[in-house]
């Protein structure tokens, strides 16, 4: 599993990342390396968050807070996923994914 490739502002968000190896063979697992998700978007205030990885099996799991996500602005938002093992850092992939604003409301909804 991967990070979801639709988020709704103010949801939890929990997902895993397996074991891997580097181009030469080398395991890349935990707990000897440890994973960071890098997320950014470009609308308004240019917001990002670093998501650090817990050990899961040989790899790791995520999890983002429904506070931290209810801050999201709604839009095309971006991340790196980087293992790092000392003075070592290796990028494991990147990609994109979509926030969309939640549907909860309290008082009049506003417009989406």
């Amino acid at each position: 599993m991967t990070i979801p490739k639709k988020i709704i502002a103010g949801d939890y968000i929990q997902w895993t990342l397996k074991a891997t190896q580097d181009v030469f063979g080398n395991p890349i697992s935990s707990p000897d390396w440890a994973v960071t998700y890098y997320l950014r978007t470009n609308v308004a205030a240019s917001e990002g968050l670093t998501v650090v990885g817990s050990t899961y099996t040989s790899g790791w799991e995520f999890t983002i807070s429904a506070t931290d996500s209810a801050n999201f602005d709604a839009g095309n938002w971006v991340y790196d996923a980087i293992a790092t093992k000392g003075s070592e850092k290796y990028r494991l992939g990147g990609g994109s994914f979509e926030v969309k604003q939640s549907l909860i409301y309290t008082g009049t909804p506003a417009q989406i």
